[in-house]
């Protein structure tokens, strides 16, 4: 898998989404990391990754698939985080 860097237009799809407060991608390093804050849940982060062809948000730094787009992933991210 390879690291895709977050755009601005992740950033504003995040944005959009239901409780975020704010939204900000990473640089440097983790370019392809996007971080968001959300009411009631705190600090989420997201990465970008493309494996055979096919660019997926994983959830923090974890193994875990979150999504395609970038909007539907942080609503699915931020719906496992509020049900823990």
């Amino acid at each position: 898998m390879q690291p895709v860097s977050v755009t601005s237009e992740h950033v504003n799809d995040v944005r959009q989404v239901e409780g975020v407060l704010r939204v900000r991608r990473g640089q440097y390093v983790s370019a392809h990391k996007i971080f968001f804050d959300v009411t009631g849940v705190g600090t989420l982060s997201m990465a970008l990754y493309r494996g055979n062809g096919v660019a997926r948000w994983y959830a923090g730094d974890s193994d875990e698939i979150v999504g395609f787009g970038a909007a539907a992933s942080a609503r699915r991210l931020i719906s496992a985080r509020t049900s823990d």
